[in-house]
């Protein structure tokens, strides 16, 4: 239990999870992402001691970040959305250039 990717991707998907009443109704594929993500969640704390295993098998399932960490902007209310979606939307870029230059 000393990979970090648990503990985000366990954050993310209790964030997610909790928001439900708000988010379901504004995606009719909230469960299915939802389950998707629990099970990429689940793939890596059980093989979390096959580190490659864990990594390439939880990555299938682990994409829907992008489209769950833009969803969790719906917490925030309407006046500070905007804010949290450019806040969003730079960290993103931030993320895709730093692994576009490796």
């Amino acid at each position: 239990m000393r990979n970090p990717m648990i503990y985000f991707q366990t954050f993310i998907l209790l964030a997610y999870t909790m928001l439900e009443k708000r988010l379901a109704p504004l995606n009719k594929y909230y469960y299915i992402i939802r389950n998707a993500y629990l099970y990429s969640a689940m793939t890596l704390i059980c093989f979390n001691s096959y580190k490659v295993l864990a990594a390439r098998s939880s990555s299938m399932y682990a994409t829907l970040e992008f489209v769950i960490i833009p969803s969790l902007i719906f917490m925030f209310n309407k006046k500070n959305r905007q804010l949290a979606f450019v806040v969003t939307g730079v960290a993103l870029t931030a993320i895709f250039y730093m692994y576009r230059n490796r």
